[in-house]
């Protein structure tokens, strides 16, 4: 019982609710004992139920989904209970926060695989709650188990640093404390110290020696008014002359996770650089306990009101197309919430929340999903930039967009940097991809169904008559998954010796690329890859060219979605007498004489070639041949791949013009 009762007391220290504090007793119950979370219910009622719930780790995982993988897991159920009510997260970190403290019981490689799950996932989140108190000991915690030398090191340095920083900020805080006594107001004026993990990233990431940590000792100043603060910082500023550039009014423009202060970095006694933090005494309240503090001193507010302020998990569980997002989708756009974030602003004042290296398409996305289709560009402090351009903190963003856009370019995935933008525009593709698809599948039905002497509006009349899905149908056809001739006959349309008949026809393309018709839906060959049996093929369809034959491992093929399953036997053309045209592509050095060789090669192969085309690069004396010739299958390329070969100036052969 010592871990339960541990949870509730840090639950009742961030003045968590009376329903969390249960949750935090009864967090591992449902887990590890015979308890069921109906019994929960009957005796504690649905709230702290369904509080458990969220913490309540999968018991039952597909077998070898391994540590890794039931983490994952585990944090999805998390993630998606904490969007119904923060509450579950403030649980869970007082769980984890008591894991931690005693982490050294665990054996050394779980130790480790727990402090670096903490330090990605629980102490961001503990940042983006607000919750500092905890965020602090999580972080520094995780930093000694993971790396204890790093640790020793910083802490050594620290510790000699404040030998000499302690007289300085005793005079400092002696010094605020007599002035705001002389003009009557009330203050708690004490020192504050950086926490170690905190020294070690900004001397890692920013490239600064232990000297150059300005922040490393401070003063903290808490008042009962917002007024008297901003007097406080006034009166701060006449004593000793504040470092340009390191003023941040968080009380005018307070952080997504409710937080609010004014930092000032002065010159201070004897010359050495101090911070000061002024805030009210609820300001201070926020910062240590974050979004807990909202529902234990603000009377009317609630977990649930709460949750609508804290726009970071609406941001996450913003389901596209009404489908469920998968665990590693939600893994990726929670930590995605978890960067370091900047806040900019729309052309009206609005403070926008984004992860430390978002882009203008990122802003205009987060704005509203069509302005994001729709962008051209943006003015970001007036100044036109385009949409790749990287915001940076205070930004003033204004989108450009025009309705001559049709909607986002593929591109824009290698630009955006939020999951929640490349959500958007992967769901605008998605159904696209479905529109083309029946667009598709409609010219190519017309065509298809003249042999049959239907039109395509008899068909899809005949469809809706017998009540079928017409969408599911089309694309069925046209996927290769349902037979055309099938359909005709299960409708009706045709007799069943009509459909043989029209099954063995094939038809060919304006620009006779060998198009084959399977299952009464045409194909052609693709020339990128030029494919012969007995190759693995799949077909892609593409937008304005219906079904392009394709070899399985050609490098154009790169959307899943679009493939559709094919063999030789169905294409009706693959015992063609000719053969297929396949285009050769050569690379040589030149000589007198190398194209009359290469002609004798196809010769003596018995291959008439159909078209040749010669590029010289004279300044490397190399020759690049692209021969079109009919081939009956792979062999008949390999025949043709060994002779050439053999030539001591060919450099290369490759079937295709890849």
């Amino acid at each position: 019982m010592v871990h339960p009762l541990r949870v509730a007391l840090i639950l009742a220290e961030l003045y968590a609710d009376q329903e969390s504090i249960i949750a935090g007793i009864l967090h591992d119950v449902v887990e590890d004992t015979p308890v069921t979370l109906r019994d929960v219910e009957e005796n504690f009622g649905t709230e702290v139920a369904l509080l458990v719930d969220g913490l309540t780790k999968l018991r039952k995982l597909p077998k070898g989904t391994g540590w890794e993988g039931a983490q994952k897991e585990n944090l999805r159920k998390l993630f998606l209970s904490a969007a119904q009510d923060p509450r579950v997260v403030i649980v869970k970190l007082a769980d984890r926060l008591h894991n931690m403290r005693t982490i050294q019981y665990l054996p050394a490689d779980k130790q480790k695989r727990v402090a670096k799950e903490t330090l990605d996932i629980y102490a961001p989140l503990a940042h983006r709650l607000g919750v500092y108190r905890i965020r602090w000991e999580l972080e520094d915690l995780a930093f000694k188990t993971l790396y204890p030398e790093q640790y020793e090191y910083i802490s050594t340095l620290v510790n000699q640093k404040l030998r000499g920083q302690r007289e300085v900020i005793e005079e400092a805080r002696t010094k605020v404390e007599d002035m705001l006594r002389a003009r009557g107001m009330e203050a708690k004026v004490e020192g504050r110290m950086k926490h170690l993990y905190s020294v070690y990233t900004k001397m890692l990431t920013q490239n600064k020696t232990i000297d150059e940590i300005f922040d490393l000792m401070g003063l903290r100043i808490i008042l009962n008014t917002e007024e008297e603060c901003y007097v406080t910082l006034g009166l701060v500023h006449a004593v000793w002359p504040p470092i340009p550039g390191r003023l941040k009014d968080y009380i005018a423009l307070p952080k997504p996770n409710f937080y609010q202060s004014l930092h000032t970095t002065v010159i201070g006694p004897k010359g050495l650089p101090l911070e000061v933090q002024i805030r009210t005494w609820y300001m201070h309240q926020v910062a240590e306990y974050g979004v807990a503090a909202h529902w234990a001193y603000k009377e009317g507010v609630t977990p649930k009101s709460t949750l609508e302020r804290i726009n970071w998990l609406e941001q996450v569980f913003a389901f596209e197309d009404e489908k469920v997002k998968s665990t590693d989708e939600i893994t990726e756009a929670v930590m995605d919430t978890l960067k370091e974030e900047i806040l900019v602003f729309t052309p009206k004042g609005d403070v926008v929340s984004l992860p430390k290296g978002a882009t203008v398409l990122d802003f205009a996305y987060r704005i509203h999903t069509e302005i994001g289709h729709h962008a051209v560009g943006a003015r970001v402090n007036g100044a036109w930039v385009p949409l790749d351009k990287q915001l940076e903190m205070g930004d003033r963003v204004e989108i450009i967009t025009s309705k001559n856009r049709s909607g986002p370019s593929i591109e824009w995935l290698k630009i955006v940097k939020t999951a929640h933008a490349a959500d958007k525009i992967n769901s605008w593709f998605r159904k696209r991809d479905r529109q083309e698809i029946i667009e598709d599948s409609r010219k190519l039905l017309e065509e298809s169904l003249k042999r049959y002497d239907l039109t395509y509006q008899e068909f899809i009349d005949t469809l809706k008559s017998k009540n079928m899905n017409v969408e599911s149908t089309l694309i069925n056809i046209l996927k290769n998954q349902s037979s055309l001739d099938l359909v005709l006959r299960n409708l009706g349309l045709i007799a069943p010796e009509l459909a043989k008949d029209e099954e063995s026809k094939t038809v060919a393309t304006k620009e006779q690329t060998s198009v084959s018709s399977v299952t009464g839906i045409p194909y052609r060959l693709a020339k990128c890859c030029s494919p012969l049996p007995p190759e693995d093929i799949v077909g892609v369809v593409e937008s304005g060219h219906g079904i392009v034959v394709h070899a399985a491992d050609c490098k154009n093929v790169s959307d899943a979605s679009k493939t559709i399953s094919l063999s030789w036997d169905q294409l009706h053309g693959a015992k063609n007498k000719d053969g297929y045209p396949v285009d050769i592509k050569i690379t040589a050095r030149d000589r007198l004489g190398l194209l009359a060789d290469i002609g004798s090669v196809f010769a003596v192969a018995g291959l008439n070639i159909d078209k040749i085309t010669v590029q010289r690069r004279q300044r490397i004396e190399q020759i690049k041949i692209l021969v079109e010739v009919k081939l009956k299958n792979k062999d008949d390329f390999q025949v043709i791949l060994n002779k050439l070969s053999e030539m001591p100036e060919i450099i290369e052969v490759v079937k295709g013009k890849q």
